[in-house]
This record gives C-alpha cells, structure tokens and sequence, in this order.
C-alpha cells in the first residue's frame, strides 16, 4: 500500500545505542525495506517518508511555505498558540469590522453578567 500511495522515497535510519555502518540494501520493492549492515543486538530505527501521488493529493498540494503579504506580518493563524494577544489573529487583517463587533458584543456580554 505504501508504494501505491507514494513515490520519490527518502529513507532515515539511525542506530540506537552504539555505531554501525548501516544502510539501505535495496530500494523499497513490494513495501519492504532491507537494511544491512549493523551489529547483532544494535537497535536500529528507520523512518521512510514519500510523496503521496494518489488523486487526492495531487489535486490537492499543501504549499510547503507561504509567504506573508506585509498586511499579515505579525498576525497568526492561531494566536493563542504563539502566547500573542487575540487581536493578532489573522483574522483582524481579513475582517477587521466583524472582529471589532465581535469583541464589542463580547465586551458588553460580559458586563451583563
């Protein structure tokens, strides 16, 4: 299934609690990967990752980084989890009349309580 859903593998492998000469014996064929080369006892953990090219995806890319218009610098997509105040949200950029309703309205909630 991993080969069906990817290409153009990139392989990793480290080797955990001591050094070996390890490496890739044969490219991924029929979702298997061979590696060789390290010591009996020696615990090697291996990450492979691919491009997906199913349907989805192709139709679908994920740019790897966009780059913000000078309108967005020092705004974020998710304040909260940057510790920025909410009125750095992205959000005051796109529709800044509906944030200051919607903060006023909240204000006013508030007070009522």
């Amino acid at each position: 299934m991993f080969e069906a859903l990817n290409r153009d593998f990139r392989y990793q492998l480290t080797c955990i609690g001591g050094f070996a000469p390890v490496f890739i014996a044969e490219k991924i064929a029929g979702n298997r990967l061979q590696d060789r080369g390290w010591h009996r006892g020696l615990e090697v953990s291996w990450q492979v990752t691919g491009i997906r090219h199913d349907a989805y995806a192709e139709a679908h890319r994920i740019p790897v980084e966009e780059i913000k218009s000078s309108a967005e610098e020092g705004f974020f997509i998710h304040p909260s989890c940057s510790a920025a105040p909410k009125d750095r949200s992205l959000d005051w950029v796109y529709n800044p009349e509906l944030m200051r309703e919607l903060a006023t309205s909240t204000e006013q909630l508030k007070t009522q309580q």
